[in-house]
């Protein structure tokens, strides 16, 4: 079985109605504990200094932010794994990790017992209080409403903002597609950079450095760097 596979393009209409359907799909306890399983793995490796780019680019935008910040905000945090690769790479600091999922939110609190986590949706943060940066890796790309979470990112952050992990489709223009994730269907969207940047801009996000994690045949994955206007 596959991480991601069998992909079937949809239509805009589309992806916004199985998108109602298939939301849940982190809060099944098989999904976690099988993403779960592939993050230990690979954190395995980093732990021995092995270059790991879709870790090592996030460690690099963050090193990047002067001065360090000291409280970073995580959204769409999953089972909190980023913690451990910020202070890997050297990073110290208050975090907080965000996520719908208050299955990923439990495993969250297993594995990463020195950090702090809390179950929210990224289109409605509420009062988290601020902080001086906002992280989130391949989350946008499953939600619906990503503007909304985008601009609910830019209020709670002091500073930099950073959108790790974005599909970004080869072709120019957004792409919607439903596939398994570990034997369980989901949504996601490709961006076009375009329309990606201009979320970006409408939220009142610059972009300030974005590195290439690597092609994926059918998109780019892209990190990008963002300051506050």
């Amino acid at each position: 079985m596959g991480v991601s596979e069998g992909h079937r393009e949809l239509t805009a209409e589309e992806f916004a109605e199985l998108g109602k359907v298939h939301c849940d799909i982190w809060r099944n306890p098989g999904v976690v504990s099988q993403q779960r399983a592939l993050v230990d793995g690979e954190l395995a490796r980093l732990r021995t200094g092995e270059s790991l780019p879709v870790f090592n680019v996030l460690q690099g935008l963050v090193a990047k932010i002067k001065p360090a910040p000291e409280s970073i905000l995580e959204v769409g945090a999953a089972s909190g794994y980023y913690h451990e690769v910020l202070r890997l790479g050297g990073w110290r600091g208050r975090y907080l990790g965000l996520d719908y999922s208050e299955v990923l939110i439990e495993c969250a609190r297993r594995h990463h017992p020195d950090a702090e986590f809390a179950v929210a949706d990224a289109t409605a943060l509420g009062d988290v209080g601020m902080f001086d940066s906002v992280i989130s890796g391949a989350c946008v790309m499953h939600i619906l409403r990503w503007r909304t979470a985008l601009s609910e990112m830019v209020r709670v952050s002091r500073g930099p903002v950073i959108l790790h992990r974005t599909p970004i489709a080869h072709g120019g223009h957004t792409r919607y597609w439903v596939k398994q994730a570990y034997g369980a269907s989901c949504v996601e969207q490709h961006f076009g950079e375009a329309e990606f940047l201009d979320g970006l801009r409408t939220s009142g996000l610059l972009v300030v450095e974005a590195r290439d994690i690597g092609d994926a045949g059918m998109f780019m994955m892209r990190s990008y760097l963002c300051q506050k206007e």
